[in-house]
């Protein structure tokens, strides 16, 4: 549903784990608030999304951030970190996306008549990993932790065809890790009413 609202979201979960044999407790904690702005030329979408977990538990319960690089575009995702890149028992994330409507493609002439929007997006997350849990149970080595933020900076196009978009992202920090794609070009399908 859209709505220009701030929205604020508190999702709690909580369980019982048994890895080795040995039964824990463990509570997960997220805290998500959504906002679109409306203004003359354009508009914003942001978000800020902070986890915390408390309690021993697997690899697999911590906030793995990371879902594979894709060709379309995925708003809340980091589109150029790879399959369960990193991981955190406590972390926060922004995400910015701002749309024009077409303030600089309006002006140049049969472009105009397109209705091309600017898009221009900033994506970061921050966190942090016990280290006492790496001990207890050891992290693939597809997972690893940075003490800096992962940040993507994207730039393109939307309203293509009335539904699409054509995004140039860059990754911005972590760009020296092997296997890992400094420079992606992702669509996406978006419906602006």
């Amino acid at each position: 549903m859209q709505n220009e609202r701030p929205v604020l979201y508190l999702i709690a979960e909580a369980g019982t784990t048994n890895p080795y044999g040995k039964t824990t407790n463990y509570a997960k904690l997220l805290l998500k608030y959504k906002h679109k702005v409306l203004f003359s030329t354009g508009q914003w979408m942001y978000s800020v999304d902070a986890g915390w977990l408390l309690g021993d538990v697997p690899y697999n319960l911590y906030f793995n951030q990371g879902s594979g690089r894709a060709v379309l575009h995925r708003r809340l995702h980091f589109n150029l970190m790879e399959y369960m890149e990193y991981s955190y028992d406590k972390y926060i994330s922004t995400h910015h996306e701002l749309m024009f409507n077409g303030i600089i493609l309006n002006y140049i002439p049969l472009v105009k008549n397109l209705n091309l929007r600017e898009l221009f997006t900033f994506k970061a997350i921050y966190g942090g990993l016990n280290p006492q849990r790496t001990t207890l149970y050891d992290l693939p080595p597809t997972l690893t932790y940075s003490s800096k933020p992962y940040t993507e900076l994207g730039v393109g196009l939307s309203n293509i065809f009335k539904v699409g978009s054509l995004q140039s992202v860059w990754r911005i920090t972590d760009r020296d890790k092997p296997g890992v794609s400094r420079w992606g070009l992702v669509a996406g399908i978006r419906f602006n009413f």
